[in-house]
């Protein structure tokens, strides 16, 4: 699924906040995760299934869940793992970037 970042970050507070039981808008977008909002590694394991099964990217290879991880943090890391998802069709020589031809790539099932 593509998203654009402010529809990430929505998902992510809004998966947070049920997590943790308040409200999403209370959630600042660079606090982290542990440090600041008290998750444990057990709702990080679940936001990041919950981004996995919404977006279909491969999340939890992404993260060491020793590092400080925020919303903004989480956010970039879903828009990397869509742009490595993509393979390049063909491309037309000297034609730049804008000449390349992307489809996404298929989830093996």
């Amino acid at each position: 699924k593509k998203a654009g970042r402010e529809e990430i970050k929505t998902f992510i507070k809004g998966t947070l906040a049920e997590l943790l039981n308040i409200e999403p808008q209370s959630i600042d977008e660079n606090a982290f995760l542990v440090e600041d909002l008290g998750t444990t590694s057990i709702m990080i394991v679940d936001l990041l299934v919950a981004v996995e099964e919404e977006y279909g990217v491969d999340m939890q290879s992404r993260f060491d869940l020793v590092e400080p991880v925020s919303v903004n943090l989480v956010t970039d890391r879903i828009l990397e793992n869509m742009e490595h998802d993509m393979e390049i069709l063909f491309c037309i020589p000297g034609g730049g970037t804008s000449s390349l031809m992307y489809r996404m790539a298929e989830a093996a099932e």
